[in-house]
């Protein structure tokens, strides 16, 4: 068996296939052309039992396909909550921005995944990032879904949430952010 076969089972659904390649110790990290990882695949058809097994066997959760899309940033524009929710359990980045500058939370609230954003705001999603001068809050006013926008709106007003927006700016200002960003680098 090799990769493509790979991916076509976890396009396809094949649990039971995966699980094959997953003992025999076949690398899952492999991206396809269009940098895709196999969770990434499993992602993007809504498989959530193989996106399960993938991150149970250890696979790399901080991949990008080539729009610089994460496994988060996929997962919440295709509306697969229970993915979400399971991608919100490990260390994912939850504010990463892809080649358009968009975040998870922007993609659910443009959508109308009403659920979706709740999760991302429980987790703590940052309401102030913007992409082409547009929230999460704007676009989720744009496309009508008042619901939304309203839940955005009281997440920005929560004393836990501007504690912490306090705390970024305050680093942001001092300059320790840049030094973090310089030393990680």
């Amino acid at each position: 068996m090799d990769i493509d076969t790979l991916e076509l089972a976890v396009k396809q659904g094949r649990n039971s296939i995966v699980k094959q390649f997953i003992a025999r110790g076949t690398p899952l990290n492999v991206p396809d052309v269009y940098g895709r990882t196999p969770l990434m695949l499993a992602i993007l058809h809504g498989h959530k039992d193989i996106t399960k097994m993938l991150i149970d066997a250890g696979v790399g959760i901080d991949a990008k396909d080539e729009h610089h899309r994460t496994y988060l940033i996929s997962a919440a524009e295709k509306g697969h909550h229970d993915i979400v929710e399971m991608l919100l359990k490990t260390k994912i980045d939850i504010n990463a921005q892809d080649y358009d500058d968009f975040t998870a939370l922007m993609h659910a609230a443009k959508n109308g995944y009403k659920t979706i954003v709740e999760a991302l705001l429980e987790a703590h999603a940052d309401v102030t990032i913007k992409a082409h001068g547009n929230t999460a809050l704007t676009f989720a006013k744009k496309q009508g879904h008042t619901d939304i926008a309203k839940m955005i709106e009281e997440e920005g007003k929560t004393p836990g949430y501007v504690a912490r927006e306090k705390q970024r700016r305050l680093r942001a200002s001092s300059g320790q952010e840049g030094d973090i960003q310089w030393f990680v680098e």
